[in-house]
């Protein structure tokens, strides 16, 4: 809290000093500032006037806010600091002196993005480039928590910029990591090496009879799965579909080099 250095004045007469404090300062590209000061305690003290402007004791903008002690001023521009001080009048609107000035530099809003926001890599590994918007006088950082993602430069920057990043080869399964680049999200993510990836094969049967296996069947990339379907005693196979094709009335059907999910299923109808 700062307060007056001086008493003011009325026909002579002192009142109260006034203290002006800055209750809340909310950032924007146009900035609002809330100011709040003390009353008087003289009971001809009529109202106030708020003073700002760009230049220290120099304030080409008033705003009189009547008997209120709390004003915001809005519409400022970032990148300008601003100084205010308060007067108060009587009911012939006569104007004490200034109070003390406090001033409030107004700093551009931080709003920035990435493009992309994520990436897919293959378990080899490889690099990426991240594009940073923001505005010119934003700062910005990245970072990685991720131990196999590298943050190659630049770690930190201001206003639009580009981050290179590399991804270590993969020796296990599938993985997904975030890593941090102006306060927003970039998700990398990595196939598992060949031999340890699987796929799934949804088997189904109708009413009559049964496939076997059944269910979700895990199959490793570039192995083969054969399925066998058998009615009941009084059915025959009607028709067996894989992926939504009619491949014909099998008794079985075999995938080979599996290398995506597939879906099979078998029908049956009475003899």
């Amino acid at each position: 809290m700062a307060f007056f250095s001086r008493p003011f004045l009325f026909a002579g007469l002192c009142i109260s000093a006034l203290a002006i404090i800055i209750l809340s300062f909310q950032t924007s590209s146009a900035a609002d500032v809330t100011l709040q000061w003390n009353a008087s305690s003289d009971a001809r003290a009529a109202g106030y006037k708020l003073y700002y402007g760009t230049q220290s004791r120099t304030y080409p903008n008033s705003v009189d806010v009547g008997k209120s002690t709390i004003y915001t001023v809005t519409g400022l521009q970032a990148g300008v600091t601003y100084y205010f001080a308060v007067t108060a009048y009587d009911a012939s609107r006569l104007e004490s002196g200034f109070s003390n000035e406090v001033s409030r530099t107004i700093t551009a809003s931080c709003t920035s993005s990435i493009s992309p926001t994520s990436r897919s890599f293959s378990s080899s590994g490889g690099s990426a480039t991240v594009s940073v918007t923001a505005p010119q006088t934003c700062a910005w950082s990245s970072s990685s928590g991720v131990p196999w993602v590298t943050i190659r430069s630049p770690y930190s920057g201001v206003g639009n910029g580009t981050v290179e990043l590399s991804v270590a080869a993969n020796t296990g399964g599938s993985r997904a990591g975030g890593i941090t680049i102006a306060d927003k999200t970039f998700t990398v993510y990595q196939d598992a090496v060949p031999s340890l990836s699987t796929y799934t094969i949804n088997a189904s049967a109708g009413s009559g009879g049964t496939i076997s296996p059944s269910g979700t069947v895990s199959v490793k990339a570039g192995a083969s799965q054969t399925f066998t379907i058998r009615p009941n005693r009084t059915y025959r196979i009607s028709s067996v579909t894989v992926d939504g094709r009619w491949v014909g009335a099998v008794s079985t059907y075999t995938f080979t080099n599996v290398n995506a999910r597939h879906t099979i299923r078998a029908t049956f109808r009475r003899r």
